[in-house]
């Protein structure tokens, strides 16, 4: 078992991930080394373990503050149920939340994942913005995991240009809904600011103005689980560009979901 117990918090979400992660050895084909290094790179503590044995054992010692285990997909379905459900009876009051990783798995091996248990994935190529959202959705579970049925909202490696009182700035687009984003920037404008904003979305992109409902900004950290930006609310969108969004929403949900 390797643990981190000394990680350090990410600056650009400090303080957003405090529980620890157990990550399960994969049988081949996984570099768990790798997975923990961006873990700990992200500031989320962490502990390695080499199966199912030794997840218990932890659990049983009551030592951690485990939220959340990464179940490599590799292994056998039938016999991810029966642990789980052996881990489940040792978990904190809250419960644990899994993740399966790894490659993604057909049809029939996702729906055994769910019958499992499994619900959050994290399947090959995992980039830094999927591993960051899933990490906080385990952590911080919202009701139906991503907050607002009536808008979803899913990580993103997008990017926009932000126009205010004649001045541009580029900032990353966070998370994304067909209502608002976060914009993740260190150039954040007042609450109630009206930006002009253009989003470079994989489809070409689209203009539309937006109010900036809240700063998370040095000193005034409102959401602490985000990096430094803004929260805004997208203007009413015309339907042609709330049908390309909310397309372009639901393909990046199916690969979050087993």
């Amino acid at each position: 078992m390797s643990n981190d117990d000394d990680a350090v918090g990410n600056p650009a979400a400090p303080g957003s991930i405090r529980r620890h992660t157990l990550i399960l050895e994969s049988p081949r084909g996984l570099d768990t080394v790798d997975l923990a290094r961006r873990l700990r790179e992200l500031g989320a503590p962490m502990t390695v373990v080499s199966g199912f044995a030794e997840a218990e054992e932890v659990l049983r010692e009551a030592e951690l503050d485990i939220g959340a285990v990464m179940v490599p997909s590799l292994y056998d379905p039938e016999e991810v149920g029966r642990q789980l459900d052996v881990l489940c009876g040792l978990a904190p009051k809250d419960g644990l939340r899994f993740i399966s990783i790894g490659e993604s798995p057909d049809k029939a091996g996702r729906k055994r994942l769910r019958k499992a248990g499994v619900k959050l994935a994290l399947w090959h190529p995992m980039v830094e913005a999927h591993l960051r959202f899933q990490l906080n959705r385990a952590h911080n579970p919202a009701p139906d995991g991503f907050g607002s049925r009536e808008a979803p909202r899913v990580p993103t490696e997008w990017h926009c240009t932000a126009a205010v009182a004649g001045r541009t700035r580029e900032a990353a687009i966070f998370s994304l809904a067909e209502t608002g984003a976060f914009l993740a920037t260190k150039r954040a404008v007042m609450n109630g600011a009206t930006l002009s904003l253009w989003l470079h979305l994989p489809d070409g992109g689209f203009e539309t103005e937006a109010t900036v409902v809240y700063a998370n900004v040095p000193g005034n950290l409102q959401k602490p689980s985000l990096p430094l930006g803004m929260g805004v609310q997208f203007a009413e969108l015309d339907k042609k560009d709330r049908k390309r969004l909310r397309n372009l929403i639901k393909e990046c949900v199916g690969r979050l979901e087993v």
